[in-house]
């Protein structure tokens, strides 16, 4: 691969860095094991030494006129020698960690492995060899697909070169297989010119309940799950679908749960023609008049809105210093209209 492929396929993403690892085929001897190996070696040898130095140093007194006696320091000695036992040995495993680091994660390379194994994602050649004075045949690996990866907390990241040879038409089709290797749930896949990149949840994504959106506090963050959430600002109308029974209802109630613990509190509208459920809040404290079931009062309620709306775009956006100012900078209260016949709102 040429030095410019090689820095487009390294090229770093807004959620990895640029410390990729090729993943070896045929693996090679395990590095850890040796390492670990020294390690060990050394802090027995280290060990060692300072038994030996702590019996070579001879006992230190010292003569005290005040009391007439010789005071013997030899535990103080033994202590200090422990103490500098014990300093090398942790920076010796100091130095071990930093190594072991850097190094390759095991468990994701050897499921890559596993998975170019299995599906034969080499190919070989056969070869006429001589030993002990006989032609042999012998079968040599030529071609390897070749597959980097890197990970950080939450996600897995996996890319597979195209490089024009038969593995660039299998690298977009083995999201099933790397699914099944690794063990997590495929998040995104992307394909660019020199690579296809596969994206691993390494948690699946979990459930909020109630007292999770009430925990929050934010301007206009709402999250939907443990890894989707959405700003208000950049997304300021939904629409909420779903077959009877499939809890649209008690969705929008997270929601609404959501919105009144933002910082500041949003100021929060529902029409409810169809005097469904959420027809109910009005007879919560703070909701009697921001919830409309009878058409002169959805009239009025919508009045009301347009009128904040006119007020705020007159007061905010009167000037060219307006231009591409975004909401959080106002620090104004979100307002917050749910029309449930067609379940949606819109922020004003």
């Amino acid at each position: 691969m040429s030095n410019l492929k090689e820095s487009a396929f390294c090229q770093p993403n807004n959620n990895s860095d640029t410390d990729w690892k090729e993943v070896i085929y045929p693996t090679t001897i395990e590095t850890g094991l040796f390492s670990f190996i020294i390690l060990t070696a050394f802090i027995i040898l280290e060990t060692y030494f300072f038994i030996r130095l702590n019996r070579v140093i001879p006992p230190l007194y010292i003569n005290v006129p005040i009391i007439y006696r010789s005071i013997r320091f030899n535990g103080l000695i033994n202590i200090v020698v422990l103490l500098l036992w014990g300093y090398s040995i942790y920076e010796a495993i100091k130095l071990y960690m930093r190594i072991d680091k850097n190094k390759t994660n095991p468990t994701i390379e050897k499921s890559l492995v596993y998975m170019i194994h299995s599906l034969k994602l080499f190919d070989e050649e056969s070869f006429e060899i001589e030993k002990d004075g006989k032609k042999k045949i012998e079968k040599r690996i030529v071609r390897i697909i070749r597959i980097f990866y890197n990970d950080d907390d939450k996600k897995v990241y996996v890319r597979i070169a195209k490089d024009g040879d038969r593995f660039t038409k299998e690298a977009a089709a083995l999201g099933n297989n790397l699914e099944s290797a690794l063990g997590m749930n495929l998040d995104v896949m992307n394909t660019t010119v020199n690579y296809v990149e596969y994206v691993f949840l390494k948690y699946n994504d979990r459930r909020l309940d109630l007292a999770t959106s009430i925990k929050q506090k934010t301007f206009d963050i709402i999250n939907i799950s443990g890894n989707i959430s959405y700003q208000l600002s950049k997304t300021p109308h939904s629409l909420i679908v779903g077959g009877t029974g499939s809890g649209k209802s008690f969705f929008i109630l997270g929601k609404i749960v959501s919105y009144l613990s933002l910082t500041p509190q949003a100021d929060l509208y529902i029409i409810d023609p169809k005097k469904a459920d959420l027809s109910l809040l009005r007879f919560i404290e703070g909701f009697e008049d921001k919830v409309a079931t009878e058409p002169n009062k959805i009239a009025k309620l919508l009045r009301e809105v347009v009128e904040l709306m006119e007020k705020r775009y007159s007061e905010y956006f009167n000037d060219i210093s307006a231009f591409g100012r975004l909401i959080a900078i106002l620090g104004y209260p979100l307002s917050l209209l749910y029309l449930t016949s067609s379940l949606h709102f819109f922020i004003l």
